[in-house]
């Protein structure tokens, strides 16, 4: 089976990450790919669901991260925060491996019967660096989300789509990027763009999505699947 194709994306929360990763899945089964969502949070969820002894389905929602474990005190969110960053002291690139090794496993033999359909990989929570370095060195593509209405909380994880929106050399030069141009978009580390292509999600936040929405998000989505496929 060959290598995956693989789509990262980032943005600020809100900002349509999640459901723009659905419209390619839905775009991707059309023409014959098999796409498989499989997120840098992904593995950290497994663990804490297995070091804790709790429901993984505790950690997919901001209603439930929220609440607090009876049997621990903390929220479920801190749970995946003690971990992950538990992880990252000893090994700053650990959850990036852990999911490399994820991203690995797909490309080994289909169950008896499966059909061999080639497989797109949709990243849904690109937040970091280190994140895409991984998928440019496997060969994929990153994309910004972009909304309007959305905004930065402060939080470190949300600092890299923040500065591909809003120019801060200082900012920048803490995460070892720096912009090429005077267009916030155009963030980058080493040579490599940090973000490929961006995307404009039409809906402002809170407003409710109308079909043309809908219909402007796809035509991105078909645009998107068309580099990715060319790329092979």
């Amino acid at each position: 089976m060959s290598q995956p194709r693989i789509i990262g994306i980032g943005g600020l929360k809100r900002s349509g990450k999640d459901t723009f990763a659905r419209i390619l899945a839905e775009v991707a089964r059309e023409r014959g790919l098999a796409p498989v969502i499989l997120a840098f949070a992904d593995p950290l969820r497994q663990a804490a669901a297995a070091a804790y002894g709790v429901d993984m389905a505790s950690f997919t929602d901001d209603a439930s991260k929220d609440s607090v474990c009876d049997a621990w005190g903390i929220t479920y969110r801190q749970m995946l925060i003690n971990l992950g960053e538990a992880m990252r002291s000893t090994d700053p690139d650990h959850w990036v491996k852990a999911w490399q090794r994820a991203v690995r496993r797909l490309s080994k033999t289909r169950p008896y019967g499966e059909p061999d359909l080639p497989k797109l990989v949709l990243v849904p929570d690109l937040r970091r660096v280190n994140e895409v370095q991984a998928i440019h060195a496997a060969g994929g593509l990153t994309v910004l989300m972009r909304r309007p209405g959305v905004e930065w909380n402060g939080h470190e994880t949300e600092v890299l789509a923040h500065l591909a929106q809003h120019h801060d050399d200082a900012k920048a030069a803490a995460l070892g990027c720096q912009y090429v141009g005077e267009a916030a978009l155009s963030l980058s580390y080493t040579t490599q763009d940090v973000y490929d292509v961006a995307v404009d999600n039409p809906v402002t936040v809170d407003a409710q999505a109308t079909k043309d929405d809908a219909a402007k998000l796809r035509g991105q989505a078909l645009v998107l699947f068309s580099d990715i496929v060319g790329r092979r």
